[in-house]
């Protein structure tokens, strides 16, 4: 990279970082939440198991998860036939990922046109 582009660069990475990390952060933690709620069992491990959390590595990236340490997760349905963790979390996360990417976009903008 030259120069300039690399230090651009590192002002989106160092200006841009800490609101991506609290951006996925509340995505996931509002996933998480509607995916409990939802939770055809009520009671049990399989309600209890769902985790989410977020993390950041040294070399600028983040990244967020929810999941279900509960083994047989995967193997819930619905009454007409669906995965529950289809319905209750992949479907809503997709749906999400546009408004996601569009906030952050904006974001990006402003780092680099000197905004922030």
């Amino acid at each position: 990279m030259s120069g300039t582009l690399h230090t651009v660069a590192a002002r989106v990475r160092s200006r841009l970082q800490p609101t991506v990390e609290r951006t996925l952060e509340d995505e996931v933690s509002e996933l998480h939440d509607h995916a409990r709620s939802g939770w055809p069992v009520k009671t049990g491990r399989s309600r209890n198991s769902l985790e989410h959390g977020s993390r950041a590595t040294g070399s600028g990236s983040a990244g967020a998860y929810l999941r279900n340490r509960a083994p047989y997760a995967l193997e819930i349905y619905t009454r007409s036939g669906q995965r529950v963790w289809d319905v209750l979390v992949l479907a809503p996360a997709a749906a999400r990922a546009r408004r996601l990417a569009d906030r952050l976009r904006g974001d990006l903008v402003d780092v680099i046109r000197g905004r922030r």
